[in-house]
């Protein structure tokens, strides 16, 4: 039996023909008539997905951190005078609130002129870490100067914290 029920334009025309129906038989294929089993099918999912009964689910949607928003805070300690001829060890540990921060520490001694007598970087883990520096061969007062620097793209923000070593003879 050939359906008698055409598409119109873009618009397809649905065939409820009873020999399609019952036999499950799909409507001719020469790209202007329509399958029913598809028609329906795709009726039915649209009805669901209307109805909220089907969803698309797709990966849940979550904020990613924004780079440098955290405030980081250095904090230096330096031993008592250091004997003149031998190297500091400073203590540097960096706080983020309740997070650990991790990325690279840099220790600068400079002396009165400002000249840099020593300079080391570390890597920073999230704990108390420290730092030996070179020896201090003049007596006299020196500066220190640690610079925190987070890894590429973290949340943390860069900090800087200053104190002085004094070296006697």
């Amino acid at each position: 039996m050939f359906c008698h029920i055409r598409a119109v334009g873009r618009f397809p025309v649905v065939c409820f023909c009873s020999h399609h129906i019952l036999r499950g038989n799909p409507a001719p294929q020469d790209g202007k008539f329509i399958n029913m089993k598809k028609l329906i099918a795709g009726v039915f999912a649209a009805t669901l997905t209307t109805a909220g009964l089907v969803a698309v689910t797709g990966t849940a949607a979550t904020a990613a951190p924004y780079t440098g928003t955290v405030k980081t805070v250095s904090s230096v300690t330096t031993p008592a005078p250091v004997k003149a001829g031998k190297p500091a060890i400073v203590k540097v540990k960096v706080g983020a609130g309740n997070a650990k921060a991790k990325g690279k520490v840099t220790v600068v001694v400079k002396n009165k002129a400002g000249k840099i007598v020593s300079k080391k970087v570390v890597d920073y883990k999230g704990k108390t870490i420290k730092v030996k520096t070179s020896k201090l061969k003049k007596a006299g007062a020196y500066k220190v100067v640690v610079r925190f620097a987070p890894k590429r793209n973290s949340v943390f923000k860069a900090s800087k914290s200053k104190t002085k070593i004094s070296v006697r003879k």
